[in-house]
């Protein structure tokens, strides 16, 4: 089974609240990685 299906599996089983706090936590994810990104960018620009 994929690690996608296997945590849409997971996520069918969370009550209503936790879902609320897996969808922060995905959240905060994205703009954890989207900071990486533009630290990775900047880091490149400044060594042209």
């Amino acid at each position: 089974m994929l690690s996608k299906e296997l945590l849409l599996k997971v996520i069918d089983g969370l009550p209503g609240e936790l879902i609320d706090e897996l969808q922060d936590f995905v959240h905060f994810l994205k703009q954890k990685s989207a900071k990486k990104n533009r630290e990775a960018t900047l880091l490149s620009e400044s060594s042209l």
